[in-house]
């Protein structure tokens, strides 16, 4: 999360740039949409309105090519997941929505700004089917947000996706993986435990993981959608109304 976002003077500061500058020229622009927006019907619905309203002309602008970062499913205590079955279904209709959005930009867009898919939750999923322990290790314990290992996971997969293969081993299994993190801009929130970064044999695993769902596999628990099938649900808690709330200011 960039906290300068949250400020309506860096809005401002950065039109003016815009107008003075022109927009800046950028290969590619990493976007996703709240966790559960993509795979319930109402959400996609508006999540598609969005993209073609305000997001496909600011890929045009920029030329950049869009990469839609797939989100892991979970399964939290604290909302409303009721109408979402169960996590490898939560994750299909995840990835289904995702789909929709890339096909839908991709029609608006010349071929060399084609969309693609970052299946960072495909990664999680297939996690979750063979080592149950290292799932709950990706998660925070506010049960959504990704841990330290999460996060080198969902790098994986997004360096993946840009290049077409994974970093070099020697930059990220190089035995001291609290290092690749020196530079982030925002780690875990002041109030919440600060997880443990990944440890060299666990970052094996998840680099065998990523390279896996870089290749093609698939978990088994996978649900390959591609009619756009959706949920028909809108969760009752506090947590998506404030989404919702900040959706439309």
């Amino acid at each position: 999360t960039n906290p300068c976002l949250l400020s309506a003077n860096y809005y401002f500061y950065k039109q003016s740039q815009y107008d003075s500058f022109g927009p800046p020229q950028w290969d590619y622009i990493l976007l996703n949409d709240n966790s559960r927006a993509p795979c319930c019907t109402e959400q996609r619905e508006t999540g598609l309105e969005l993209l073609k309203e305000v997001y496909v002309p600011w890929f045009i602008e920029t030329g950049a090519i869009p990469i839609f970062m797939v989100t892991h499913a979970y399964w939290a205590s604290r909302r409303d997941m009721s109408g979402l079955t169960d996590i490898p279904t939560f994750m299909s209709l995840t990835y289904e929505g995702y789909r929709e959005y890339a096909e839908m930009v991709g029609k608006l867009l010349p071929p060399e700004q084609k969309p693609r898919l970052a299946p960072v939750g495909l990664a999680f999923l297939l996690i979750w089917e063979e080592n149950l322990n290292m799932w709950e290790n990706l998660i925070h314990q506010d049960e959504i947000h990704l841990t330290p290992s999460g996060t080198y996971l969902e790098g994986l997969i997004v360096y993946g996706t840009i290049y077409g293969h994974l970093p070099n081993p020697k930059i990220v299994l190089n035995g001291d993986i609290a290092n690749l993190f020196s530079n982030a801009r925002r780690m875990t929130p002041s109030e919440h435990i600060q997880e443990a970064y990944p440890t060299l044999d666990q970052a094996r695993y998840l680099y065998h993981i990523a390279s896996r769902i870089i290749n093609g596999e698939l978990p088994r628990s996978f649900i390959q959608y591609d009619n756009g099938e959706s949920a028909d649900f809108t969760p009752d808690d506090e947590s998506y109304q404030q989404a919702q709330n900040n959706n439309n200011q």
